[in-house]
């Protein structure tokens, strides 16, 4: 049996065993199966030898033994460890990025340097470091197994760290304030006080996720709960397509309009969908059908369309996104715009709460950054965008990762959200959708939101200035993020090969290898589409 296991699994398999380790392998059995039709032959004919039959038989079982042991230590040494030389190159690979990302970094700082001289303050500084401090803290924290299962705690008590950190440097910054309540309603110190209110209802938010069922079992019975659940995701659906209204002015051209009233109308059919599954009204099984199966591709459909309109949409519509912040804003919301649609009809009815969710920190992480900025000079060489804040953005997108219900194992993806609107499966379509779903909010969205740290930081300056400076903050921007996420897979590389001879190595640290590979792919290749989008 075990015999015809490794066949069919070299044949079927794409990376079984090689022709060396086959052959050795059969031979062992051979040799075992001859052994086994020779003691029989003898014993048949020397039945009254029963001293010579145990050994004989003794033998025989040692063979099988020997066979057994072999095809043990072969599996051992190709399913429970990586190939060391190939962890070596990828990790070459990876020390070469880190390298190359960095002198991209350093070189666009003396760029902005020389083309704007003013240095920063002790506060960029402080700002630096701590960014450091805290990514090499997540990334070294990799090499622990109990920090892998506990890495969205860990990642919002980072978050929070900054957080608090912001409110006490608004404290300071405000401290010739002697009352209380003057010292609590100024801008910087409140919009500190709601982003650790915020990162305290994510905490709650991953605990309830890594406890969904049972959590979701015992509140079900409860009637008013069940109405909450239902109201609730579509009263935020309302409130992201009236955000999304405010967007639209005079300023956006045609096209820009199109796309958000797009995404609108989308929002309102996710509406439609969610009121026809409900359990609290009762449809026709028709209506049920068509709000089950149809809406949901008329959807994924109408981002398909957005989507090209914005790749063709500079030969029709003229825009001049890094002329004014507000062609920059907008510019980022017709790009978040399509995506958000199809992310939250994947997501479900979490969807609306964590996108609202993502808003608020993104807006408190804009807005401290600003403050910042504002309490300075306002020369051009203080508004070097703060690595802290790009730091924070990206710890709050690994903090949603882990709130929508996922965590970094294969039994952690959502694969019924690879079926919303579907029944058929087509490996191409369902692939896309549950990577959709697993990085939305996480990768999706934040990398192509990450301008809007830039563009709170317009100067007063000519335009040809302005845009020289823009594109290299965005720059800074993107390779600071890419930084980020490329140093804690380095760590996950080095935690992989340092663990690839233990227990849970399958089960533990090569599930967080392939997401993490996955993600870092996924977000450079973003990072890509992202800077032909906004750079063009």
């Amino acid at each position: 049996m075990v015999k015809r296991y490794i066949d069919a699994y070299s044949a079927s398999s794409v990376i079984g065993f090689s022709s060396e380790d086959i052959l050795h392998i059969t031979n062992i059995y051979t040799q075992a199966e001859e052994s086994w039709s020779h003691t029989i032959k003898n014993w048949l004919l020397d039945k009254n030898e029963s001293c010579d039959t145990i050994l004989r038989f003794k033998s025989q079982i040692d063979a099988y033994s020997n066979f057994l042991a072999s095809v043990a230590e072969l599996a051992r040494s190709k399913w429970t460890e990586f190939d060391l030389k190939m962890m070596g190159v990828g990790l070459s690979i990876m020390l070469i990025t880190l390298v190359i990302q960095f002198l991209g970094i350093k070189r666009i700082n003396r760029t902005c340097g020389v083309y704007f001289p003013f240095p920063g303050d002790s506060c960029t500084s402080f700002g630096l470091i701590l960014s450091i401090f805290i990514v090499m803290i997540r990334a070294c924290s990799f090499l622990s197994n109990s920090y892998i299962l506990e890495e969205g705690k860990v990642a919002i008590f980072l978050l929070a760290t900054t957080g608090i950190l912001k409110f006490r440097n608004s404290i300071l910054k405000n401290k010739m304030l002697l009352e209380v309540v003057m010292l609590m309603t100024s801008p910087m110190n409140l919009q500190a006080v709601v982003f650790l209110l915020l990162v305290f209802i994510l905490r709650l938010a991953i605990e309830i996720g890594l406890s969904k069922q049972a959590f979701s079992s015992g509140l079900t019975t409860i009637p008013v709960w069940m109405y909450i659940a239902e109201i609730v995701p579509v009263l935020a659906l309302v409130l992201l397509a009236y955000l999304l209204y405010r967007s639209i002015d005079d300023s956006a051209c045609w096209l820009q309009k199109f796309v958000i009233s797009g995404t609108i109308l989308s929002y309102a059919l996710i509406a439609v969908h969610w009121t026809v599954e409900s359990k609290l009204v009762s449809t026709s099984l028709m209506l049920q059908g068509f709000g089950k199966g149809l809406i949901p591709r008329i959807i994924y459909a109408i981002g398909i369309g957005q989507l090209l309109m914005l790749a063709l949409g500079r030969l029709f519509c003229k825009e001049r996104a890094l002329d004014s912040r507000k062609g920059l804003i907008l510019k980022v919301v017709a790009m978040l715009s399509p995506w958000s649609s199809t992310v939250i009809m994947i997501s479900g009815k979490q969807g609306p709460l964590v996108a609202l969710a993502s808003i608020i920190g993104d807006w408190c992480i804009m807005r401290l950054e600003n403050l910042e900025h504002e309490s300075k000079d306002g020369s051009i060489g203080t508004l070097s965008l703060s690595p802290l804040s790009i730091t924070q953005w990206s710890l709050l997108a690994v903090s949603l990762f882990f709130c929508t219900g996922h965590w970094c194992a294969f039994d952690g993806l959502r694969y019924g959200a690879a079926f919303v609107g579907f029944e058929d499966f087509i490996l191409v379509r369902q692939a896309i959708l549950l990577t959709i779903d697993t990085f939305g909010f996480s990768i999706l969205l934040p990398i192509f939101g990450l301008p809007f740290l830039v563009a709170i930081q317009y100067p007063s300056i000519q335009s040809n200035q302005r845009k020289r400076f823009i594109f290299t903050q965005l720059s800074r921007a993107y390779l600071i993020y890419g930084l980020i996420t490329a140093t804690t897979v380095t760590f996950t590389v080095i935690c992989v090969m340092i663990q690839r001879r233990h227990l849970m190595v399958w089960g533990l640290f090569a599930p967080k290898f392939v997401f993490d590979v996955v993600g870092l792919l996924l977000s450079d290749c973003l990072i890509l589409l992202s800077s032909l989008y906004y750079f063009s």
